[in-house]
């Protein structure tokens, strides 16, 4: 019987020859768009890295050459000038008790000193635009060493400097900085690796951090058969770990207990294979000679009787995947001792406790005892985890209450994760990295 099938792919092949369909307007564009982004974007981008770079260098640039000069310099002298002023608050007066009469030229004099800035804060400027000082023709002057200070001649000979500040050279000033009062934050006039005194007293800390942590499986128990097989499809996988702790300071000792939320995650691969007899796909194999035989009564219609020939069984392979990963969930509550060295804004703690931790989730399969190819859950998990706990954090001090914080560490279990009726036991050992922020108060 012909089969009406055995031309199925050249019915087709005729028939979708030369077809084609023209696409819409919005999906070229879009596909041209997209085309050149992926032919050009690394030029964009390093265009745009080189633009950022450039405009950093040239504000560095100019904020270094941003520095002033203050001069004081001889006003004009005035023909008549009063010795008291009404504004109060921007008159310098020298009162008339703490003046000796000396022998000077009966005109007065004002010394007024002027900045010339490009820049700076005006709150300086006008102060020292307003520094003004009133003198008469027969006072001495003193310096702050209570040296008297003779009137001198001017360069037209016809007035007298007789101001202590007549003596005032240029010098080169940032206003910017001196016009800027000290902050709590550590301070812009202060030197930034000496930190003040009352940073020594906070005595609290809160750390907040988070990281990843790589757990290493180590299993124990009578039949190594069975251990050895465990370990040759289960490997450690990284998993993670957030909290927050704080901490109280004695001088460089320090006490501190919290809670995390940890993870021991681990990967498990366990594939095996098996073949099952598939008849559907099972035929005849036909040798090369066989044998016809007709039938008398069937004239003209030859009907085979037999048929040398073999029979091939085929077999289906099967694959069993039980692979997954198994994870366990605790909620820890660190107690922790450590000790702080400190070197200008860098600190390195020292820390080493225990912690107890609750369980809060389980997934974990593993091979039956008896045949390995069957997976099964344990349910005899421990729900409460006593750990041991080393670790190194390093803090940046930014200001005096905020630190950069980065710790890593270890932890391992002190018992089993599985019940004392179990027949295997199992322990974790942690290797993780942690970061964060620390708050001192």
């Amino acid at each position: 019987m012909d089969n009406d099938l055995k031309y199925i792919d050249e019915f087709y092949k005729a028939n979708l020859s030369g077809l084609s369909e023209k696409a819409g307007g919005h999906v070229w564009k879009k596909l041209y768009w997209t085309l050149l982004w992926l032919r050009y974007k690394w030029f964009l981008l390093t265009g745009l890295a080189l633009l950022l770079v450039g405009f950093g260098g040239y504000y560095l640039f100019s904020t270094d050459n941003n520095i002033k000069e203050v001069t004081a310099v001889q006003s004009q002298p005035a023909d008549s000038f009063k010795n008291t002023q009404k504004d109060k608050n921007n008159t310098f007066k020298l009162s008339a008790e703490r003046t000796k009469p000396a022998k000077a030229s009966n005109k007065s004099e004002a010394v007024k000193p002027a900045i010339t800035s490009n820049r700076g804060s005006k709150k300086t400027t006008s102060a020292v635009k307003n520094y003004q000082i009133t003198k008469s023709s027969k006072t001495k002057f003193y310096s702050s060493d209570n040296v008297a200070i003779k009137p001198q001649s001017s360069v037209s000979g016809t007035q007298k400097d007789v101001s202590a500040l007549g003596r005032l050279q240029p010098f080169a000033a940032n206003l910017s900085v001196m016009a800027k009062s000290d902050s709590i934050k550590l301070g812009d006039n202060r030197r930034a690796d000496i930190l003040p005194e009352r940073m020594k007293k906070q005595r609290f800390s809160v750390n907040i951090f988070a990281g990843a942590a790589q757990s290493r499986q180590t299993i124990l128990g009578n039949d190594e058969e069975y251990l050895k097989y465990r370990n040759n499809h289960e490997q450690a996988k990284t998993g993670w770990t957030l909290g927050t702790d704080i901490r109280y300071h004695f001088k460089n000792w320090t006490i501190a207990t919290g809670i995390n939320y940890s993870t021991y995650p681990t990967c498990r691969n366990y594939q095996y294979t098996f073949d099952t007899y598939d008849p559907d796909n099972s035929y005849f194999d036909y040798d090369t000679t066989w044998l016809w035989v007709f039938d008398a009564p069937d004239i003209g219609k030859p009907m085979v009787k037999d048929i040398d020939s073999s029979w091939i069984k085929v077999y289906q392979t099967n694959l069993i995947d039980n692979s997954g990963y198994n994870q366990l969930s605790y909620f820890e509550i660190p107690l922790l001792m450590g000790y702080r060295f400190k070197k200008n804004r860098v600190v390195i703690e020292l820390n080493t406790g225990i912690s107890v931790g609750f369980l809060t989730s389980s997934t974990y399969k593993v091979p039956d005892f008896n045949d390995y190819h069957t997976m099964v859950e344990i349910t005899q998990m421990n729900k409460t985890l006593f750990n041991y706990i080393a670790s190194v954090s390093f803090y940046y001090q930014l200001d005096e209450q905020l630190l950069l914080l980065v710790a890593p560490n270890y932890k391992q279990n002190l018992q089993s994760v599985f019940k004392k009726d179990y027949p295997v036991t199992e322990q974790f050992k942690t290797f993780g990295l942690n970061l964060g922020v620390s708050y001192q108060f």
